[in-house]
């Protein structure tokens, strides 16, 4: 690991300041899970790290105006144990509890995690199929952009430079909606995603009147699937539709082969994960 200058601001603008100055030769530390190691391995060699571990506002969950909004310095943690979470998007809570061990989520933030735009990250297929929205902050000012437009391949997203998440925010989940949050990996725990699934249905008059379904690590990005979320709309829950939909699902895959899987094996498991989850929700009214 290269020396690097520690700098350590204690508001979201102090930070922004450094880094707009700093340029390139800077990084925003947040939990450090992902940076730390690529540091160790001299996969990235800035001149800086900008720690922001020490603001305070940024690590608030809180429930306003119909949605959740979340800080981007929130640990895994802090989401998987929040009463709010719980209660209003629980689908984030599942996937939360599948990142690493308790002590990477202990460290690891949500903000650091959407930034590092891994597409095998637990915490994205979520807040996808929670129709979540990012707050970024920058010398030029606040912008807010949907999650399915703030990332562009694997580590690459919309921020700019001297950008700065600072909050992710959805509508709550009510309780005519059901949802779940569904991966496999190498190991029943402690493993990266080889495939990941998290759906959010509205059910009204016993029918599903408005599907969001995104699936993890089968495309350069996490993606949604918007066939599948067609498919469903207007229909009533059955074992037949499900499976109609699990098919769906495992077309819209875009899986590649890498060292955990082959795309064949990623595109078959995404729909058994699917119709798992499907099941697991509606298993009261299923045979």
């Amino acid at each position: 690991m290269r020396p690097f200058d520690y700098l350590r601001p204690k508001s979201a603008e102090e930070a922004i300041e450094m880094k707009a100055r700093l340029g390139k030769k800077a990084s925003f530390l947040a939990g450090g899970t992902d940076l730390l190691v690529k540091l160790k391995e001299d996969a990235v060699r800035p001149e800086a790290l900008i720690d922001l571990s020490f603001i305070e506002s940024l690590k608030e969950i809180r429930e306003a105006d119909g949605t959740v909004a979340i800080g981007s310095l929130a640990s895994y943690a802090d989401i998987g144990s929040s009463p709010l979470i719980e209660r209003f998007g629980y689908i984030l809570r599942q996937g939360a509890l599948e990142i690493g061990a308790p002590q990477i989520q202990n460290a690891a933030t949500i903000g650091g995690n959407i930034a590092n735009a891994s597409p095998a990250a637990d915490g994205i297929p979520p807040i996808y199929a929670l129709g979540a929205h990012i707050t970024l902050v920058g010398k030029e000012g606040r912008r807010v952009v949907a999650v399915e437009d703030f990332f562009t391949g694997p580590g690459k997203t919309v921020l700019k430079e001297d950008e700065l998440i600072i909050e992710i925010g959805f509508p709550k989940m009510m309780e005519q909606d059901k949802g779940f949050f569904k991966k496999i990996g190498q190991r029943k725990a402690l493993a990266i995603s080889k495939a990941s699934v998290a759906a959010v249905l509205h059910i009204a008059n016993g029918k599903i009147e408005e599907a969001r379904v995104a699936l993890g690590a089968v495309a350069p990005t996490v993606i949604r699937c918007p066939k599948t979320e067609t498919l469903l709309k207007g229909r009533k829950i059955s074992g037949s539709l499900i499976e109609e939909a699990a098919k769906s699902v495992s077309s819209e895959s875009m899986a590649i082969g890498d060292v955990r899987s082959t795309p064949e094996y990623r595109d078959y498991v995404i729909g058994v994960l699917f119709e798992r989850g499907m099941r697991n929700i509606f298993s009261d009214i299923l045979p």
